[in-house]
């Protein structure tokens, strides 16, 4: 059985805007953590997006607080909806059915390996998802 990891791509803060991610990691699952603003700086091929809709993908978010601990931990699975830069790649979150956008920056979309997948917080076994992706979240500079 895979284990997913906490450790992958980092999402610099200094991408973000004025709301930075929303950040409150109390409130991590209950809001989309990215804005319109961050995904317009990401480029992606439409042919490869076109190819990524329906397919499922198993996200991992490490949200770290201002020393760097470890903030909130969350990973969950769902069908890639769409993708592009107003609302990024959207995934139907399978535990709750909402909608949730995370950074549409396809390199770092990994395709995963066939076979089953445990996530770290729970006893929730994924099946064959197509896609893995981790994203490292910081809070915003103070400055």
């Amino acid at each position: 059985m895979n284990k997913v990891h906490a450790s992958g791509y980092r999402l610099s803060a200094s991408l973000l805007t004025e709301d930075k991610l929303a950040y409150n990691a109390a409130k991590l699952s209950r809001r989309k953590i990215m804005t319109e603003k961050v995904f317009a700086g990401c480029v992606f091929d439409p042919k490869q997006a076109e190819k990524m809709i329906g397919k499922s993908v198993l996200v991992s978010l490490t949200c770290m607080n201002d020393f760097g601990d470890l903030d909130a931990f969350e990973q969950f699975v769902g069908p890639i909806l769409r993708i592009d830069n107003k609302d990024g790649l959207v995934v139907k979150r399978e535990d709750t059915g909402e909608e949730f956008s995370i950074p549409p920056d396809l390199d770092h979309y990994l395709p995963a390996k066939p076979g089953d997948y445990k996530l770290a917080e729970s006893e929730t076994i994924v099946t064959n998802p197509d896609f893995l992706v981790e994203w490292d979240i910081y809070p915003p500079d103070p400055s």
